[in-house]
């Protein structure tokens, strides 16, 4: 009885591991939401400023791209940043760790394949642009007519499609995107992770820091 007491725990929790949790992401200019759903459980959490601040991103970097498309003569004069202080410190700091340079390798390997174990439903991206110059925006029109259908073919279950506009710079995305993830999947790369971190090392260095 006492085996059983500790089995079907430990079942139970294997089995709502197993359940996929859904997840519906939607991005508009005028705001968006996320809802996940996972057994019995629905939860929705609005993104109003995330999309506005994904607008103003996207218009920051098509007037990066109409500049760099200008003759270098009619291109705007930017002031060059100086190096901050201490920019290049952590650089040599983490070049001679070898035990920081496992630790963040085992970290990134584990969030890539964290990333890696959603899986996409199903995909739609609106996206409408506008380089503030008709003969730009054409030329973008053009080069990504170009290439993206090149790049679709990695994408089957993305519908895109792109909306010059010619009139002004703009930048607004409509994006519905339906992901899937097995919970188990990334709780066995977070176990594995934990297991890779070298910790001798972790705890040499912590004993001379308190020394």
């Amino acid at each position: 009885m006492t085996t059983l007491l500790i089995i079907l725990p430990v079942l139970v929790l294997i089995a709502a591991l197993l359940v996929p949790i859904r997840v519906r992401v939607q991005v508009g200019p005028e705001g968006g939401f996320v809802i996940v759903r996972y057994l019995w459980i629905r939860r929705r959490r609005d993104l109003g400023p995330f999309a506005e601040r994904l607008g103003a991103y996207g218009l920051r970097r098509l007037e990066m791209l109409r500049d760099f498309a200008m003759p270098r003569d009619d291109r705007p004069s930017a002031t060059p940043k100086g190096r901050q202080t201490g920019e290049t410190d952590w650089a040599v700091i983490w070049a001679n760790r070898p035990v920081w340079r496992r630790v963040l390798r085992v970290i990134v390997r584990m969030v890539w394949r964290i990333l890696r174990s959603w899986t996409v439903e199903e995909g739609r991206v609106d996206v409408r642009f506008g380089l503030g110059d008709p003969a730009y925006t054409g030329m973008a029109t053009g080069y990504v007519h170009a290439f993206w259908p090149a790049i679709g073919t990695f994408l089957p279950r993305w519908t895109v499609s792109f909306q010059p506009d010619f009139s002004r710079t703009v930048f607004a995305m409509n994006a519905d995107i339906r992901l899937r993830l097995i919970p188990i999947v990334p709780v066995w790369h977070f176990l594995h992770a934990v297991g890779s971190l070298p910790w001798g090392g972790l705890w040499k260095m912590r004993r001379a820091w308190s020394s």
